[in-house]
């Protein structure tokens, strides 16, 4: 066994610079990532019994620690630098499956899980070809029927789609087909915002509230079991930030586990059945202090602090948006009122940080990226005043794309204004 040492590796930033007379220039930079890495002689204990709530151990591990002060910020890093290539999958249009606003992607088993929040308020099944398959539930007050869907998980187990009704505070549990196979009540001692599932348990991000202070960021409970298991204290990992807001996705699927972060959080953390560790850690000298968690706990009401502190933040805010796959990590950092864009390819430790992306091979604007899956990163422009498809349809009118002249014309017989969201699957190099 290997306790406590450090290695030092070297890894490739990609800079561009721009100035008044020349051209973007491309440069290569190595800057040291240090990664520490302990082994501990003890587990969790996580044995429990009957009803009682326990609290979980975080155990240190692996850790990747990047000092994003040091890191030179790079422009306009093109995706061609990243992936190899675009397919694009146009959605079918029709009245049963119309999409306003996608909140959630996953795809699974080959399908293509939509989640929409806000206009359809449903989740939608298409295949690979982008074929409507099906919904899973519908609106209503009724046994699997729901108000507010906000997020969904699939159990890898046995391939059950769990939604969450916000509104209701309620968990319903459907099979692939969207037969509902039951449905509970959710606790009252803290907002549950988002969760996930692993190994058959259930994972719940909690959101403090007004009405509803929490001491812990997580709760743990096995699928069968009424059994939960505190994880995160609040005054230790969220630094003691009790607005009731949660800005992003806190629960995102890495190779062979699951990865969490919220806001105000330094490190990603890896969750599997049996242990949290930490995963990447981000060091600044910009981050929150006391007396900013004071300032920020003052506001009583959520638009007073996002409008007279969080819009105006200048100081390290977090992470989100965490993407893997076997060839790349992708996340988002939120500093100095700005998203910057950090991935690192895995075959030789090669780093991009951008406050902005050029989408080179797919020409679009304002691209989301939602989830991978296998060697692809899935995501879709954000559709602003409905520009993504008609900017989409002048781009292969121009013949910008890569595209044979048979999916060319499909593509253009296919699409109008007012068609459904066009899914962009980028394969990763």
């Amino acid at each position: 066994m290997i306790d406590n040492f450090n290695i030092t590796t070297s890894i490739l930033i990609v800079m561009s610079k721009k100035s008044n007379t020349c051209p973007i220039v491309p440069a290569l930079i190595l800057i040291p990532i240090l990664l520490i890495s302990s082994c501990v002689n003890q587990t969790p204990k996580n044995t429990i019994s009957g009803n009682r709530i326990v609290t979980q151990q975080v155990i240190p591990d692996t850790l990747l620690n990047i000092n994003i002060d040091t890191l030179p910020i790079a422009y306009d890093i093109k995706f061609s630098s990243i992936f190899k290539s675009v397919k694009l999958i146009p959605l079918e249009t029709k009245p049963e499956c119309l999409i306003g606003y996608i909140d959630q992607i996953q795809v699974y088993n080959d399908r293509i899980y939509i989640l929409d929040s806000t206009k359809a308020r449903s989740l939608m099944v298409f295949n690979m070809d982008g074929t409507f398959i099906r919904k899973i539930g519908s609106k209503g007050r009724g046994r699997g029927e729901y108000l507010s869907p906000s997020v969904f998980a699939i159990n890898k187990t046995d391939g059950t789609i769990h939604i969450l009704d916000r509104r209701s505070n309620r968990i319903i549990c459907y099979t692939t087909n969207g037969e509902i196979v039951k449905e509970f009540k959710l606790s009252k001692k803290g907002s549950v915002s988002q969760f996930t599932i692993l190994d058959n348990a259930y994972f719940f991000s909690l959101t403090p509230s007004y009405k509803r202070p929490t001491v812990h960021l997580m709760l743990k409970q096995a699928i069968n079991s009424k059994t939960t298991v505190n994880i995160f204290p609040l005054n230790t990992h969220g630094l003691g930030f009790n607005q009731p807001i949660n800005y992003s996705m806190n629960f995102y699927q890495g190779n062979n586990d699951v990865k969490y972060t919220r806001i105000l959080f330094d490190t990603i953390y890896s969750i599997t059945d049996d242990r949290i560790k930490p995963f990447i850690t981000i060091n600044t000298s910009n981050k929150i202090t006391p007396s900013d968690i004071d300032e920020m706990n003052s506001y009583k009401t959520v638009s007073e602090y996002t409008r007279n502190y969080h819009s105006t933040c200048e100081k390290y805010l977090g992470m989100n948006n965490y993407l893997e796959n076997d060839k790349l990590i992708h996340f988002k950092i939120k500093n100095h009122k700005v998203d910057h864009t950090l991935i690192i390819q895995k075959k030789n430790g090669q780093i991009f940080y951008s406050p902005r992306l050029k989408d080179d091979l797919g020409h679009t604007k304002f691209m989301k990226l939602y989830a991978t899956y296998n060697d692809y990163v899935v995501g879709t422009p954000m559709d602003f005043m409905g520009q993504s498809i008609p900017r989409l349809l002048e781009n292969i009118n121009k013949n910008n794309l890569n595209l044979s002249e048979i999916n060319r014309q499909h593509l253009k017989e296919l699409l109008t204004p007012e068609s459904n969201p066009v899914i962009y699957f980028y394969e990763t190099k």
